[in-house]
């Protein structure tokens, strides 16, 4: 076994691929350049005790004993004692605990290469992990030095990998923040971002609000809770909880989940594999002197994986993990104060809206004083619906700003109603109408007699509330239409159980992308396709709605993005 020259050159190469692709690359390029059976790739969980395996060849990964390593073994002595090890005769060996490995091999011997970080050309004491090779031969006592040089060249390149891991996660950590209208939605395109380059399977998002002493839920994968997003949060109540306690300490906690820990946490992320390891960040802006300011949430991230070949295996995190995500923690810091800050200047244009208010009131009394004398009569049929559309606008902005003004004490007036006749034909009547008056070349809406709907039961609700949501859904299937054929087709289903009405509420128009289906509820949210159809949208109308039908005691639900299909849970009188 030679270590040239041209094999150095090579490995520093490597530098130019993120730590996620690293560990693979290095592997195959020791194999071939160093003639050998075998290599694998640990990096160290510190607060674990541990070393996980990030990268192997010359194995199978399903023969593998476990994909975590105890310090007492060969790779974690290596670190412990920051030296080369080489080891013959790995069959008697004690700490050598893949035996199976062995046998199938015929490993004889073992050398392993702790690396370490690298900083303005001098290695640290900062240890990351370490290089298991298993050379065909067991003559190699006498190359410490090249083995030192070897060392040196993937610490060097492995610090410069992580570097570039950083700068593309923040490369499109800003791409996320520059396409988002509001917090949330900048939030939750990080979480997606994570997701896709450092291989995580969940993650969320919380951060601290003041006046309600509440670490509060701004973002997330997906969550095993069916609470409204806005009512998940810890408190001083939850001193058990790690995410309360890494928020209180300003500390990093990274754990492996068991029987206390699920217990402790009372709202968990959605994992399509079993619950395996939990990683949580505390969320800080650095200020000036680089000094963290008061912490401001915490980031929750569950599940590793390692990806081979098309498989996909959960290991636990690391402390290059903990470092990448440790950066991101800062930039959301830096991140939530930016909007936060921007929000305070909210509170002007709320001050303004109550002026705005009472204008549209004298404009409303207005105009209903000209219908009474007659005056607008002499205005053409064909143009009477949008005047009338016009005055119900007007009515319905009015409304809800009594309702923004004071939402906890504004009280809904829940009545009996019939679904049919009271909102389902005012709204067909309003599709087909709106329509019309913007000329839209073809439009289709379910015809209600014949699809059974004068069978439904009555419900309880808000007659404008409830009024209000189906407008919303009727003016976005009309804004968000197909363009290019220029038509509009609306589909209606219905069905029921003990409690509720189900209206299924279908349009074949742009559709919403998948990847934001999580956040099609949030305040201001937009997506990408509806910006660019409708600049002037403000990202509220279906969350006002869902605010609506939750207050009802229902809901609002997206059951499909492409069709768009919007279910309206209406409960029973």
């Amino acid at each position: 076994m030679i270590i040239s020259s041209s094999i150095l050159l090579n490995i520093h190469r490597l530098s130019l691929f993120n730590s996620e692709l690293f560990p693979e690359k290095l592997t195959k390029e020791l194999i071939k350049a160093l003639d050998l059976i075998a290599c694998s790739f640990y990096i160290l969980n510190h607060e674990q005790n541990k070393l996980i395996l990030r990268a192997q060849n010359g194995f199978n990964y399903e023969e593998y004993e476990s994909f975590e390593l105890p310090l007492h073994t060969f790779p974690g002595r290596a670190i412990v004692e920051r030296c080369i090890i080489d080891k013959n005769n790995l069959i008697n060996s004690n700490e050598y605990r893949d035996k199976k490995l062995i046998q199938l091999y015929s490993l004889k011997s073992l050398i392993v290469i702790p690396f370490c970080k690298k900083v303005n050309g001098n290695l640290t004491s900062e240890y990351y992990g370490a290089v298991c090779l298993y050379p065909k031969t067991s003559e190699y006592s006498e190359m410490n030095g090249e083995l030192k040089e070897l060392q040196e060249s993937i610490s060097l390149s492995y610090t410069y990998s992580v570097d570039r891991t950083k700068m593309q996660v923040r490369e499109r950590v800003v791409s996320a923040i520059s396409k988002s209208n509001d917090l949330n939605s900048a939030l939750y395109r990080i979480l997606q971002s994570l997701e896709e380059q450092l291989s995580i399977e969940a993650g969320s998002l919380y951060l601290y609000e003041e006046k309600l002493k509440l670490l509060k839920l701004h973002a997330t994968t997906g969550l095993e809770s069916n609470l409204p997003k806005h009512d998940i949060s810890f408190s001083k109540k939850d001193v058990n909880s790690n995410t309360w306690q890494s928020f209180i300490n300003s500390e990093i906690i990274s754990s492996t989940y068991n029987d206390q820990i699920l217990a402790a946490e009372k709202f968990k992320e959605k994992t399509k594999s079993d619950k395996k390891s939990l990683l949580i960040l505390p969320i800080t802006r650095i200020t000036q002197g680089n000094t963290p300011s008061r912490t401001k949430g915490v980031m929750r991230i569950v599940n590793k994986l390692l990806k081979h070949n098309g498989q996909s295996e959960l290991i636990s995190f690391t402390k290059e993990d903990v470092e990448t995500l440790g950066y991101v923690s800062e930039i959301i810091g830096i991140t939530s104060h930016m909007f936060l800050s921007k929000g305070n200047k909210v509170s002007y244009f709320e001050k303004i809206m109550h002026g705005t208010r009472s204008n549209i009131s004298t404009s409303l009394q207005n105009l209903d004083s000209l219908e009474r004398r007659g005056i607008l009569n002499n205005i053409p049929e064909k143009d009477h619906f949008m005047l009338r559309d016009t005055f119900d606008w007007l009515g319905d902005i009015k409304h809800q700003m009594d309702r923004l003004e004071n939402p906890n004490s504004f009280e809904l007036d829940l009545k009996k109603i019939s679904l049919t006749g009271d909102i389902l034909m005012n709204s067909v009547r309003l599709f087909e109408k709106s329509a019309e008056a913007n000329q839209i070349k073809f439009y289709q809406i379910t015809n209600l007699q014949n699809e059974g709907f004068f069978q439904l039961p009555y419900v309880k609700a808000d007659f404008r509330a409830l009024m209000t949501v189906f407008r919303n859904l009727v003016e976005n299937a009309l804004k968000y239409r197909n363009y290019m054929k220029d038509e509009c087709i609306v589909n209606l289903t219905h069905d029921s159980d003990n409690d509720f009405v189900y209206i299924n509420f279908r349009d074949d128009g742009i559709g919403i992308p998948e990847e934001d289906k999580e956040e099609v509820f949030e305040e201001g949210f937009r997506s990408d396709n509806a910006s660019r159809q409708d600049p002037a949208g403000t990202g509220l109308g279906l969350t006002q709605s869902k605010t609506i039908m939750v207050r009802m005691e229902g809901d609002l639900i997206l059951k499909s993005c492409s069709p768009t299909i919007l279910t309206v849970k209406i409960k029973k009188f």
